[in-house]
């Protein structure tokens, strides 16, 4: 991943602890070579009927308050560009 301003490079890793499908993914991902030094990931999809799915998902780890913020919002624009994706694929 490259990151604004100065598109500076992020090299991502992870791994996968929890695979329930179509119910509940638990990951692990960090931008940090420490093996300890991650965060949890898990996500959980509920049927909603009527073709509607809702999607919780909830990051911990070692973020301070003001990188979580940012996270947030880093997780809401990829969540609103899935939305969008799949409305044009509707």
């Amino acid at each position: 991943m490259y990151a604004p301003p100065n598109r500076r490079r992020i090299d991502w890793w992870g791994e996968y602890r929890e695979v329930e499908p179509p119910e509940r993914l638990v990951l692990t991902m960090s931008d940090r070579p420490e093996p300890d030094h991650y965060e949890l990931i898990t996500v959980v999809l509920s049927d909603l009927g009527d073709g509607r799915t809702e999607m919780v998902l909830e990051q911990r780890g070692h973020l301070g308050p003001d990188h979580y913020e940012a996270t947030k919002a880093g997780w809401g624009g990829f969540f609103d560009r899935m939305t969008e994706r799949l409305a044009d694929s509707g």
